[in-house]
């Protein structure tokens, strides 16, 4: 279990190219995408050790989903 400070973040977008993509065997099974296409998205950091932009990774995640 991680525990990281996001953001709230509105991903329309993001996850409507993600529902609507096409998909090799059925995988996530449409009742998940669904379910997980309706949940709320938070911004988080993820800075790559060694990077040198390290402190501007981020990255859209749903933690409800996950």
């Amino acid at each position: 279990m991680d525990y990281v400070r996001g953001f709230p973040y509105e991903a329309k977008t993001q996850i409507s190219g993600w529902k609507y993509r096409a998909r090799s065997y059925d995988l996530p099974p449409i009742h998940v995408v669904n379910t997980v296409s309706t949940m709320s998205a938070v911004v988080v950091p993820t800075g790559q050790k060694g990077r040198k932009w390290r402190e501007l990774q981020w990255r859209i995640c749903f933690p409800a989903g996950e």
